[in-house]
């Protein structure tokens, strides 16, 4: 895994998203009035809000590529990228409809709760092959659901068995965000934004991507997404973010 290449990506797309907001913020600063200066911040808002969101999801997306380009088998992963890779075969138990192969042929009634219990039957049967099998994390694990707060990205967190807890320093900041963002997009936000509630919220913004981009850093280069590195992170990580 060349964890160099990967944050050197992830750094060049936060530096452009950083320049456009630059570029943005002068535009505003042309602006006559303080009147108008503070109605173009609104749309300030929103432009950081969903340059924080699409940079976001690289992150988590280049996290996931990461992990499936190491082909891994699921036994080895943690628990969460293991059960995110075998999501088909969960889908397939608690589908209602699902048929075993060749059900026919065993000659049984045709029996909803038989069948369930012929697709846990047939699970286990599997079950060593499917462990060995190398993980696939699908993209819908990293879906940021187009409104990116705290209990979105906890989802995505605990998807990819990633500690929420590492990230609650940034939740209030995101959220403050997203409320003001959804505000100005219902609106119900009339009023302008001062340049000092916008400095504000731009810093926080900034620091909001350079922190997700940083402790998924770390999370790779520890190798968290393996079943046998989880004590190892939780003894480094402080080291790390100091």
């Amino acid at each position: 895994m060349k964890i160099d290449a990967l944050r050197a990506e992830m750094e060049e797309d936060l530096s452009w998203r950083i320049d456009e907001i630059r570029f943005f913020q002068n535009t505003c600063a042309s602006v006559g009035s303080e009147v108008g200066q503070q109605r173009f911040r609104k749309a300030l808002v929103v432009l950081l809000y969903a340059n924080l969101e699409g940079f976001a999801k690289l992150v988590f997306t280049t996290y996931v590529s990461a992990i499936n380009a190491e082909a891994v088998a699921c036994q080895e992963a943690n628990l969460a990228i293991a059960a995110a890779s075998l999501s088909d075969v969960f889908r397939y138990l608690r589908d209602g409809n699902g048929r075993v192969p060749d059900y026919k042929k065993l000659k049984l009634p045709d029996d909803a709760q038989l069948q369930k219990f012929a697709r846990d039957r047939e699970f286990l049967s599997q079950a060593l092959e499917l462990m060995q099998r190398p993980v696939a994390i699908p993209d819908k694990v990293t879906s940021t659901e187009a409104n990116l707060g705290r209990d979105v990205l906890r989802k995505i967190l605990y998807r990819l068995g990633l500690p929420h807890e590492d990230f609650e320093d940034i939740e209030p900041d995101l959220e403050r965000l997203r409320n003001l963002r959804n505000n100005i997009a219902h609106g119900d936000a009339k009023q302008g934004i001062s340049k000092e509630d916008y400095e504000k919220l731009r810093d926080s913004t900034f620091r909001i991507m350079r922190d997700l981009m940083l402790r998924v850093t770390h999370a790779l280069l520890s190798k968290q997404f393996l079943l046998s590195t989880a004590d190892t992170y939780e003894a480094n990580r402080a080291d790390f973010f100091m």
